[in-house]
């Protein structure tokens, strides 16, 4: 019994991931432009609906922090949003309850401004006002194991409202959400 407890422990502190984190049963990610590409370089995975952004950020490896890399382009009017790695599953719907890790970026300081990563995870249920509206819109269609780079508007996001240290007013936002769980 001990052994196993060990062996069990011992899985989670080499993965590096809490069991909370970790998607069910994921498939082996798939990156189109691999850890050290150039992310203007990638062919990534269009959202329909949505605006695609012109050079998104590199796709790195699931389940590992993200580099996000705001555009140097103006800031657009439109919610953006590309898969950088495809999940797998069910795609997301409104109601689903989500376990996501994210880092959010800013136009306003071209630099991550809260980060997920360096905490617990993110839980929330889509579709229910948790999130900003650009964020709800943006994760809608997403899979388990997969990972998307969104672009919200100030008027999706959090508009004349400061929410926190490091987010200007009328700022646009620049998520990588990867989900965990669905």
């Amino acid at each position: 019994m001990v052994a196993l407890i060990v062996v069990v422990v011992g899985f989670f502190v080499i993965a590096g991931r809490h069991p909370a984190r970790v998607a069910v049963n994921p498939p082996p990610p798939t990156s189109t432009t691999g850890a050290g590409a150039s992310p203007c370089a990638s062919t990534i995975t269009r959202v329909a609906g949505l605006g695609t952004i012109a050079c998104p950020s590199p796709a790195g490896t699931w389940g590992s922090a993200p580099t996000v890399v705001v555009p140097q382009a103006p800031a657009p009017t439109r919610l953006q949003a590309d898969d950088l790695i495809k999940g797998f599953g069910p795609p997301v719907v409104n109601g689903d309850n989500l376990i996501v890790e994210y880092e959010l970026a800013t136009y306003s300081t071209h630099r991550v401004v809260q980060s997920s990563w360096q905490g617990s995870s993110f839980m929330f249920t889509e579709g229910q006002g948790d999130v900003n509206a650009g964020w709800d819109q943006g994760i809608l269609g997403m899979r388990a194991g997969g990972r998307r780079e969104i672009i919200v508007p100030p008027q999706l996001g959090y508009g004349n409202a400061s929410p926190a240290p490091g987010i200007a007013r009328k700022d646009t936002l620049v998520y990588i959400v990867d989900v965990f769980q669905r």
